[in-house]
């Protein structure tokens, strides 16, 4: 039997200007070839998401890297600093990069840290070893998708402790 397997394609793709993607592409196949397998998913995200960019924007991309598998010393930290910081002088300086770990990343996807349920929401996963999009597909469930973005903070900071009765409702009343 033969069939297709067919990807999803990411649906704000098409939210981000084509030149900060070209940038951002080259910059994310350089990071391959120089950390392979160490890099888990680097992902655009940022004020293109909103299309708030200006001349004058850059171009936020988070890395994530795998904590899980390689043990993070000092010289490797210091390499990937040093690494980082060469392909921005190469690529284009508009380039703004955070770094995660892995576990730190799933840590504050957990509680519904709002910084990340915005890179979840509007990111866009140039490089994914098959977690990003996944989780991205389950901020996207109805029951994320209706709370308003300014209520994530509220839900973050209730993160851990029994919800106050009525706080679901409140939730999506706004």
């Amino acid at each position: 039997m033969e069939f297709r397997i067919k990807r999803k394609e990411n649906e704000n793709l098409h939210k981000y200007p084509t030149d900060n993607l070209d940038i951002a592409s080259t910059f994310t196949r350089e990071v391959k070839k120089e950390l392979g397998d160490f890099v888990l998913s680097i992902v655009v995200f940022g004020s293109s998401a909103r299309r708030e960019t200006s001349e004058r924007s850059d171009i936020d991309v988070l890395i994530i890297s795998d904590d899980a598998t390689y043990i993070l010393t000092e010289e490797l930290i210091e390499g990937y600093r040093i690494i980082i910081d060469n392909l921005i002088r190469r690529v284009s300086t508009k380039l703004h990069i955070t770094s995660m770990t892995f576990t730190s990343f799933w840590e504050h996807a957990k509680v519904g840290d709002p910084v990340v349920v915005n890179i979840l929401r509007d990111g866009v996963a140039l490089e994914d070893k098959g977690f990003f999009f996944p989780l991205r597909q389950q901020i996207a469930c109805p029951c994320f998708a209706m709370i308003p973005k300014k209520k994530w903070w509220q839900l973050h900071m209730l993160a851990g402790e029994a919800w106050p009765k009525g706080f679901c409702q409140e939730l999506w009343s706004e």
